[in-house]
Order: C-alpha cells, then structure tokens, then sequence
C-alpha cells in the first residue's frame, strides 16, 4: 500500500503591531547579550569557543558583546 501523505494548510489573519505600546528600552534590549556573556564565562568558555557556540560570531562582534556586559 502506497504512502500518502495529506497536507492542510490553514489561513491564518495577521494582527497588526500595536505600535502604541512602550518601546523597549536599550538596557533590556542588551539583557540577553549580558545574559548570555556571563553564562559563558561561568562556563569557562574561550571567547573561540563562545564565538563557534554562537554559529561563528567574528571575534570584533564578541569583543562588543564583551565590552557591553561589563558595563
């Protein structure tokens, strides 16, 4: 017996952006990067290592990221 294989697919209705909402801020725009800096170094990862982790960040683009979580 053959192998068949039915898609359905839905409509789904966009929801345009409330554009009246407050915007983010730049220091919780920033929290995931901290977040994410300090996680790596309490694992003890080489910034090589963090870098491949991050699917190959340049190492000026890490030293950024660096920069803006000790500040």
């Amino acid at each position: 017996m053959p192998c068949i294989i039915c898609l359905q697919f839905r409509h789904v209705v966009a929801i345009p952006a409330n554009t009246a909402s407050p915007s983010i801020s730049d220091d919780k725009a920033g929290a995931p990067a901290r977040a994410t800096v300090n996680l790596f170094r309490a694992w003890g990862l080489t910034d090589g290592e963090a870098c491949t982790l991050l699917g190959g960040m340049s190492a000026r683009t890490s030293a950024r990221w660096n920069d803006g979580a000790q500040q």
